[in-house]
């Protein structure tokens, strides 16, 4: 005989297969439309863009009558430079509901639909967002920052040296920049950081991401114990991926750089060098996976998930 199981246990099933198994998505969404609309926030949830064809897919899927619901699905999302400004202001404009953003394209036409946005972590190339970047201020007290514990600038120490007013962010714990460093910049970089540590007592971690290469993350003169110089991830959009999904990433280990120093006596300096660069490597080790996006990116590339009408004809009802 049969055994018949409830309704909520074929729901448990299939969400647990779609979070654990990502590249099983596509395939999910097909069994019927009563798992799709399991399945689908989880499709939808975390989105990473890196190619042009990838976006004009996520674009259509999104502008279909039948599947303009699915905007609203969308709570994490990454724009890498390929995007375009044109497909991204698009895409800004359609997503209300983001939580985590990195948008990682630089135009002044992005800057009004993305302060629009309340993110809970945002990683921006800020200066460009604006004409004249030389005059470019961050409004920390706008809609952008009023929901942000996690912010990462990727300007150059001449753009952010002169920025204030960090304290007006009411929820900001994290602040990174990424950035190059030089002769010529580093001293302006070590003054503004302690200015902005001084003003803003909230911060927990204040995380300077050089590349691998640049010596003079060495000889930025902050002894704040808030202060981690790490090299800058080699895979940004896997990191990107693990901080949202909860796994090990860029801003977890900073914490745990800042949390030993914290709980004894630790030189600041013998921190910032090679042991944490090993413990980046072997934090990237560590949390490899199939990212959520991948599955994404196969529906789009089959043809299989670009609107509702296109997958309803394989579907059980």
């Amino acid at each position: 005989m049969a055994i018949e199981l409830p309704i909520e246990l074929h729901r448990l099933v299939f969400e647990i297969c779609g979070w654990s198994e990502p590249h099983t998505l596509p395939t999910l969404v097909l069994v019927s439309s009563t798992v799709r609309t399991w399945t689908n926030p989880i499709l939808y949830s975390v989105i990473t863009l890196w190619e042009q064809r990838t976006a004009d897919l996520f674009v259509n899927t999104l502008e279909s009558p039948t599947s303009a619901h699915h905007a609203s699905l969308v709570r994490n999302l990454c724009l890498t430079k390929a995007v375009g400004h044109r497909r991204a202001l698009r895409i800004l404009t359609l997503c209300p509901n983001l939580d985590h953003l990195a948008c990682w394209i630089s135009h002044p036409d992005l800057y009004p639909v993305l302060a629009a946005h309340r993110p809970q972590t945002l990683s921006v190339s800020f200066a460009p967002l604006f004409r004249d970047a030389k005059r470019a201020r961050p409004d920390f007290g706008g809609a952008l920052f009023e929901r942000a514990t996690h912010v990462e600038f990727k300007d150059d120490p001449q753009t952010w040296a002169n920025w204030t007013g960090f304290l007006h962010a009411p929820r900001l714990t994290h602040l990174a920049f990424s950035c190059h460093l030089s002769a010529s910049t580093v001293s302006a970089a070590a003054r503004a950081i302690r200015g902005i540590l001084e003003s803003c007592t909230s911060l927990r971690v204040c995380l300077v991401l050089a590349p691998s290469r640049s010596h003079w993350r060495q000889v930025l003169d902050v002894e704040d114990p808030r202060v981690v110089h790490l090299n800058a991830p080699k895979d940004l959009i896997t990191d990107w991926e693990n901080s949202v999904r909860g796994y090990r990433n860029i801003w977890t280990l900073a914490e745990e750089v800042v949390a030993r120093r914290t709980c004894k006596e630790v030189d600041v300096r013998s921190t910032n060098s090679s042991t944490a660069k090993f413990q980046c490597t072997k934090a990237r080790r560590q949390t490899r996976y199939v990212p959520l996006a991948s599955a994404v990116y196969y529906c789009y590339n089959t043809h299989i998930a670009v609107t509702d009408d296109a997958i309803s004809d394989r579907m059980t009802v």
